[in-house]
């Protein structure tokens, strides 16, 4: 993730590690929401520890950790945050905080329908993390295979 804030924050002419009164000035990584902790801490609070109270916290972190793996996929497709940036100068913002780990609220995700305008014609947005796998390829004469029963 590091290399697509670094390659956004290039194309805006900035720096990742800006200088302040000859200080250096560091951007945080995944914010993690305090909403995570606390139900963990109620939990164990009301003596509940079941799977369900103490993973309550899971959809929303899921939901959060797969926008960043959306920005991850978008960089490695050649997605130009740069241009997003010029074309929608009123995300700027948003784009940044999901880019500084801002990745737990809702309010984030207006960048998609924008990010998906940009497309070239038939490319499509990266598929949600627990979205169907994809049909294994169908096996060619030639292939190499691991023998079944194989273990290394």
């Amino acid at each position: 993730m590091e290399a697509a804030e670094a390659a956004f924050f290039r194309e805006l002419g900035r720096s990742l590690f800006p200088r302040d009164a000859g200080r250096s000035v560091e951007w945080p990584r995944v914010h993690v929401d305090r909403a995570f902790f606390a139900s963990i801490v109620e939990a164990l609070r009301d003596g509940d520890v079941s799977a369900e109270r103490l993973g309550k916290w899971g959809p929303p972190f899921n939901r959060g950790i797969d926008r960043m793996r959306r920005l991850v996929c978008e960089y490695y497709d050649g997605f130009s945050f740069g241009r997003f940036v010029r074309t929608y100068p009123h995300l700027k913002g948003t784009v940044t905080d999901l880019l500084i780990g801002d990745l737990f609220t809702d309010r984030v995700d207006c960048v998609w329908e924008a990010m998906e305008s940009l497309y070239p014609a038939g490319r499509t947005p990266p598929p949600a993390w627990d979205a169907e796998a994809p049909e294994p390829p169908v096996k060619r004469e030639g292939d190499l295979v691991v023998p079944e029963g194989y273990q290394p």
